[in-house]
């Protein structure tokens, strides 16, 4: 099993780590990549344009009081935070194109189903 690790190597010190390792990368099969600290303006727009957390934490602060305490006993049963419950059931419900909001439950959370019967092509019925 590959052992993955990962360390921070100040500035400019990255060739001379990287010329060290190239003597026992033979051996070890290493690899060194660089990862970027800052992000552009350009990247950070084009990061928050993907991700749903702005849209779902603005759907969470028009909830009434009595509707954030339902999502957080929810929650509280599955050994979450009521509002990661409502992040993680909402971008699913964004991804596979579902509308509206879940109603959170004591019994069930997250995943419970989603049935779709317009292809019937598979297995016709006689």
């Amino acid at each position: 099993m590959p052992i993955i690790s990962g360390i921070t190597i100040p500035a400019g010190l990255e060739n001379n780590y990287s010329k060290a390792l190239k003597m026992f990368a033979y051996a070890n099969l290493l690899s060194v990549g660089k990862n970027s600290r800052f992000f552009s303006r350009n990247r950070i727009n084009a990061l928050k344009d993907a991700s749903y957390l702005s849209q779902i934490a603005q759907n969470w602060s028009y909830f009434t009081d009595n509707e954030k305490l339902a999502w957080i006993d929810a929650g509280n049963v599955c050994s979450m935070n009521g509002y990661n419950l409502f992040v993680q059931d909402q971008s699913y419900r964004i991804k596979n194109s579902l509308d509206g909001f879940a109603t959170p439950s004591l019994f069930h959370q997250y995943l419970v189903g989603h049935i779709n019967l317009s292809g019937n092509d598979r297995y016709p019925v006689k």
